[in-house]
């Protein structure tokens, strides 16, 4: 329950740290997905630098669709108006947080998202609604996503109130399947035409159209904000994208098979920087 715990921390005195609150929500998936296989990292220059998790996820025609995501907690405020603070800087590094993962986003092709620590039952925040017409996450869940690109766009290296991120956000069940009414139609000819031509449109398993899901998603997720035009042009959209997250082999520091251990980050591409991530989960169904 992570906006119970977000909201029970403030409440008593014990703020949770977002380091801890991914923990527990990997290992809530890991319980819940027998077939989600995760590597560790071990502790070095990564865990000042780096996002938090990779995830890597089969399609159906058998290519990989990977994105990164970055914990970031709601703050709560004397005036009640709670913001996100997306101008933290890693002094280390030189850069924001957010720079740093658009950065590695450009380097290996990987899109990076946001994942959003909310409280339970706070009034500011449990009434919102986001862009597919979902109601805000209740107690049970409390996580929702934004694009690292669309929070570049539109607030830059600023922090962000609540209620100008929630119409570029989505509950981050919504990534794998939402219920709600889609409100943003005019992407949808364009999403289908990119799944095409990056070689994921399919036809099978549950499991395996999870990537097409989650791909669309992410790829709208970036797109907004952006002010694309309903009829642009592919080429207009990947070149605004930049990057599209979709792969054809697993790269060898991707833990497909096998079970859950720690590899050391200089086996991830972006070791060199300081900047791997903490984890990396790869969903192989079973």
């Amino acid at each position: 329950m992570i906006g119970v715990d977000v909201r029970d921390g403030e409440r008593f005195g014990l703020r949770q740290g977002e380091e801890g609150i991914t923990d527990r929500v990997l290992l809530d998936l890991c319980r819940k997905i027998p077939g989600l296989k995760i590597t560790k990292f071990t502790h070095k220059r990564e865990a000042a630098n780096g996002a938090d998790w990779e995830w890597w996820i089969p399609t159906t025609t058998g290519r990989w669709f990977a994105f990164r995501m970055q914990a970031k907690k709601l703050l709560s405020s004397s005036s009640g108006r709670g913001k996100y603070d997306f101008s933290y800087k890693v002094e280390s590094a030189g850069k924001t947080q957010l720079e740093s993962l658009i950065d590695t986003a450009h380097i290996d092709g990987i899109p990076a998202v946001y994942a959003l620590y909310n409280q339970a039952g706070s009034s500011r925040y449990s009434a919102h609604r986001h862009l597919h017409g979902c109601p805000t996450p209740t107690a049970g869940q409390g996580v929702t996503v934004i694009s690292a690109k669309a929070v570049a766009k539109v607030f830059g290296p600023h922090p962000a109130a609540v209620e100008d991120v929630q119409w570029l956000s989505l509950p981050w069940s919504c990534l794998a399947h939402c219920p709600g009414v889609h409100t943003a139609v005019q992407y949808d000819a364009m999403l289908r035409d990119m799944a095409g031509s990056l070689g994921l449109q399919g036809t099978g398993s549950a499991d395996a159209e999870l990537g097409l899901s989650l791909a669309r998603q992410v790829w709208m997720l970036m797109l907004l904000g952006s002010e694309t035009p309903p009829d642009a042009p592919l080429d207009w959209a990947y070149q605004y994208m930049d990057v599209t997250g979709v792969f054809r082999e697993l790269p060898d520091y991707v833990p497909a098979n096998g079970t859950n251990f720690e590899l050391d980050s200089g086996r991830h591409p972006l070791a060199e920087l300081g900047m791997a991530p903490r984890y990396v989960a790869a969903f192989s169904p079973e």
